[in-house]
């Protein structure tokens, strides 16, 4: 059995988006910033099988969608796409309520 170089990398980047990607986001969510690189990569790896896990017993009750290689890919851009929406609100209106303070007049 001859194993090739580009289904290793297939592999590798398989693992990275369903698996590290979620839980990296999930960390910057939280900001668990004081991490180093090797916490980093197991706490990312830990919470997203866990969020692997939900999405998949998500999709496993529904019935009507099952779960399913493409299923889970579109469920897991879906929860990529929601987590960093909710990021980006966040961080904006943050970045706003700073901006109207410190134009706030000074007494």
């Amino acid at each position: 059995m001859q194993v090739d170089i580009l289904s290793i990398l297939l592999f590798l980047l398989a693992v990275s988006y369903l698996i590290l990607l979620p839980g990296y986001l999930v960390i910057l969510a939280l900001r668990l910033h004081e991490l180093d690189i090797i916490e980093t990569l197991t706490v990312s790896f830990g919470v997203g099988v866990s969020v692997l896990a939900a999405l998949s017993i998500a999709l496993g009750l529904t019935g009507s969608i099952g779960l399913t290689f493409p299923s889970l890919v579109v469920a897991n851009t879906a929860f990529l796409i929601i987590l960093a929406s909710f990021m980006y609100v966040k961080k904006r209106s943050k970045r706003h309520a700073d901006h109207r303070q410190d134009k706030a007049p000074q007494a």
